[in-house]
């Protein structure tokens, strides 16, 4: 099935099932294997991510541990805890600057930074970061490791036997108990783990880059801190970590974000139905989108009539690959298209799985790592193309067309074609009839990202610490 049926028959299971109001230990286990189960109903041909050595992610704890050690012993108290993803760099003056956080650190005086390497690709060197990170997430995974080994519960083991059971009988998806078991005790371990070194570095705001954290989300419920999170991506109805609101579940039996930073008002409309509180919801912007509104244009050659990018999800390639080689071979000698295609930094590290496309003098790969940046491109470029990336609503944020392809796992994000400025092409040669017959359309790219992102995340984080000192 795809990711919209995935989502419907997963929350008809979840409420037929009593899954939301069933509680280990005061907590609800299933909203912490609820995006496994989810991954595994909706079968996305996602490419499998290179992942790291053991040795790195050893060497890294053991450094990271030498800092929790001095801030441990220094008693300093920090104003902000501020977890960071390894896949939100760009490149600037030649450090490395985290597009999301960075400049809200900066007017965090008194501030602790962990960093999560969750794309191999984006991972740099510790001199060449902006503003360096103090310690890596790889401590809490290898502090973990240990305990989980031995770890046992018998309400979870019960818990995940009736619900493996009940999966198979219902909605057809296999999955071992045992790995249930082990992804929800994972998290509980860890969320111990954290609470001790919240305790440590004694925070008033925990901030974090992403969603679905949720080690991080019960260590900050565990000890009473408050979580401010910031959006990553595409976040609607039909995210895995999205639950539905559900009559007799209140937002507090969930391990949510007290606050919840987004781009603009268009996300918080999107989330109208789910169980998160509105009022923990803002519209704060995005600062790639700012800088690249305000950025002169790449100069591409004047040799091209068009520019398009196209990015790259680690979904489908295959046949992604194929519609871009139909694409280009239906553009007429007499038009000269640039194609550019940025590759994922998590899931299309190969540049190998798009070879069949370099026989192409007018298509030009750029890797994950490799500049110019996606926005960059994106900014310069006259269209773009993708499956279902988040650069489809970093396109209106810039006011440009793009295209969604017909391919598994654009299902959820297809309400936003609207046949003038977000199309989806039924073929190759439909998309070039649709780039062709373009006409420049008013696109309101303030609703999809408030402008002002830093000063209005700034001023969200200084509300937020005031109403803790009032509290306090």
């Amino acid at each position: 099935m795809d990711r919209v049926e995935a989502a419907h028959a997963l929350h008809a299971f979840e409420v037929s099932e009593g899954l939301l109001k069933t509680k280990i230990d005061g907590r609800v286990p299933w909203q912490l294997v609820r995006a496994l189960v989810f991954y595994r109903m909706a079968d996305l041909p996602l490419s499998r991510p290179v992942g790291r050595g053991s040795k790195l992610i050893f060497y890294n704890a053991l450094l990271s541990s030498l800092s929790l050690l001095r801030a441990s012993l220094s008693a300093k108290r920090f104003g902000c805890v501020f977890v960071r993803m390894s896949s939100d760099y760009y490149d600037q003056a030649g450090v490395s600057k985290n597009y999301i956080l960075d400049s809200l650190i900066q007017s965090c005086p008194e501030h602790f930074i962990v960093e999560k390497i969750n794309a191999w690709s984006k991972m740099v060197r510790q001199r060449k970061y902006a503003i360096p990170y103090h310690l890596s997430f790889d401590f809490f995974e290898l502090a973990s490791y240990p305990f989980l080994l031995f770890y046992r519960n018998k309400k979870i083991n019960d818990f995940t036997s009736h619900l493996s059971v009940r999966l198979q009988a219902e909605l057809d998806v296999e999955i071992d108990p045992r790995l249930l078991s082990r992804v929800i005790c994972g998290v509980y371990i860890k969320a111990r783990v954290l609470s001790i070194f919240f305790r440590a570095v004694a925070p008033s705001l925990v901030i974090i880059a992403n969603t679905g954290e949720y080690a991080l989300l019960l260590a900050c419920k565990m000890i009473g801190l408050r979580c401010l999170e910031i959006q990553h991506g595409i976040i609607n109805m039909y995210h895995p970590d999205i639950i539905p609101a559900v009559e007799g579940v209140s937002p507090t039996d969930l391990l949510l974000p007290d606050d919840m930073a987004l781009f603009g008002d268009y996300w918080i409309d999107q989330l109208n139905e789910s169980i998160l509180i509105k009022e923990s919801m803002h519209a704060v912007g995005r600062e790639l989108i700012d800088y690249c509104r305000e950025r002169p244009r790449l100069i591409y050659e004047d040799y091209w009539n068009y520019s398009v990018l196209v990015t790259s999800q680690g979904l489908d390639t295959e046949c992604l690959v194929d519609w871009i080689r139909r694409f280009v071979l239906h553009i007429p000698g007499a038009y000269r298209v640039l194609v550019n295609i940025k590759l994922h930094p998590i899931y299309d590290i190969c540049v190998e799985k798009f070879s069949d496309l370099k026989e192409f003098e007018n298509i030009r790969l750029i890797p994950a790592s490799a500049e110019p940046s996606t926005l960059d491109v994106l900014a310069s470029s006259d269209f773009h193309v993708s499956i279902s990336s988040a650069c489809h609503y970093d396109s209106l944020g810039l006011g440009k067309p793009t295209f969604i392809l017909p391919l598994k796992g654009s299902e959820w994000i297809l309400n936003l074609v609207d046949n003038r400025t977000v199309f989806s092409p039924s073929s190759p040669a439909d998309l070039w009839r649709m780039m062709l017959s373009y006409r420049s359309g008013v696109i309101n790219s303030d609703f999809y990202y408030r402008p002002g992102a830093v000063e209005n995340l700034r001023t969200l984080v200084e509300t937020l610490s005031s109403s803790l000192g009032s509290r306090g």
